[in-house]
């Protein structure tokens, strides 16, 4: 039987995942998008990753995307 495997292409989450535990057992850049995939032996990997959305590290994230926001306007 195949383990069970979850995928995701944000890189955020495929972050949190791995300071959850998960062990990683793919990442690339493919057709434009990354690619990241876990192992996931106990099928848990999507509520975690939902459970992320609510998360100080979502709002870490999104104030570090804002900010870079704000850097790359401020390019000449």
């Amino acid at each position: 039987m195949a383990a069970s495997k979850y995928t995701t292409h944000d890189i955020s989450i495929a972050c949190y995942l791995l300071m959850k535990g998960f062990n990683i057992t793919r990442a690339e850049h493919v057709s434009g998008k990354y690619v990241f995939e876990f192992e996931d032996p106990n099928n848990d990997a999507r509520v975690i990753a939902l459970q992320f959305l609510s998360s100080e590290c979502s709002i870490y994230d999104g104030h570090m995307r804002n900010l870079r926001g704000m850097l790359r306007k401020q390019r000449p």
